[in-house]
Parts: structure tokens; sequence; C-alpha cells
């Protein structure tokens, strides 16, 4: 699989400047085909263990392929980008999921605290929600997936309930 339309737009201007930047500090000459696609082979064998781009996929070497193009480049935005990428990813899955379950990241705060509960449940309360790391994020959206899913099926075995007053005839 290839990279999407917009990644390849942030992908191909970072290539560029990590090969101008690899040339000049190893005094090879900018428009050397060769010399680039040899940097460009190892580049990505290193850094994703591929050949090609049409091998990665659009997550994680997408990630590790910029991480190490940004530095080369030396480009302060793309590293720190690059670098929390799998945590933002991980935090945009659970705010997904607790706001299809009508637990936003809100005023209220119900989903906070939900995720709260969580992270006391398995012992990584020691670190804000904030700081936690992706291996953390994972399994917390792992739990979170679990717990819906027990929840949904353990709605569908209940009887309906009728909401009637206790003693008065429905």
């Amino acid at each position: 699989m290839s990279f999407t339309a917009r990644q390849q737009g942030y992908y191909r201007p970072l290539k560029e400047r990590a090969w101008l930047a690899h040339a000049s500090r190893n005094n090879l000459h900018p428009n050397s085909r060769f010399a680039q696609d040899q940097w460009y082979r190892c580049l990505l064998l290193d850094a994703a263990g591929i050949y090609s781009t049409k091998e990665a996929n659009q997550t994680g070497d997408f990630d590790c392929i910029m991480l190490a193009m940004a530095e080369i480049a030396g480009d302060e935005y793309w590293i720190k980008r690059m670098a929390g990428a799998a945590e933002r990813r991980w935090r945009y899955m659970i705010a997904q999921k607790m706001t299809a379950k009508g637990m936003s990241f809100g005023a209220y705060l119900r989903g906070e605290r939900y995720i709260q509960s969580i992270m006391n449940h398995m012992g990584i309360d020691q670190l804000a929600y904030a700081d936690l790391p992706a291996e953390h994020l994972k399994k917390i959206f792992i739990a979170l997936d679990e717990d819906f899913k027990r929840h949904h099926r353990h709605d569908r075995e209940l009887p309906a309930v009728s909401h009637a007053e206790p003693g008065v005839p429905a």
C-alpha cells in the first residue's frame, strides 16, 4: 500500500530536504539520481524494513520514514510530530469511541472520569492521561472496546424493563 495523496504532500518535500542535507554533508552531487536512489533505498530499509513505499503501510511505516527523514533534514516540527504520532492516533481513536457512546471529553468530564477509572483499574494511574505512552493508550482503547461490547451484550440479554412505578399496574 502506498501513502495517501495528503501524506505524499508532506512526504515529498521532506524527502527532498533530507536528500539535500545528506548530499551536502557527504559531498554528493544533489542531482545524482543514482546516489539519491541508493540513499533513499537504504533509508527505507533502515527506517521501515521496506524497499519501496508501495510496500509501506499508511501509519507505522509512514511515521518511521518521516521521522528518519526529519532527523536527516533537521526539521524540528516533523521530529516532534512523528515522535508523538502513535500517541496522537490512539487518543483520537479513544475520543472517537467515547463520542460514539455519548461520553465525550467535555465540560462535564464524564468521559475523563471513565478513562481515569480504567487507568486506575489497569494500574497505570501514576501518569496523567495526556502523558501516557502509546502502549498504555492502546491498552485503554482495547479495554474501552471490550467494556462497551460487554455492556452491549448485557443490554441484549436483559428483558425489557417497565418504567412504571413499583406496585402500579402498567
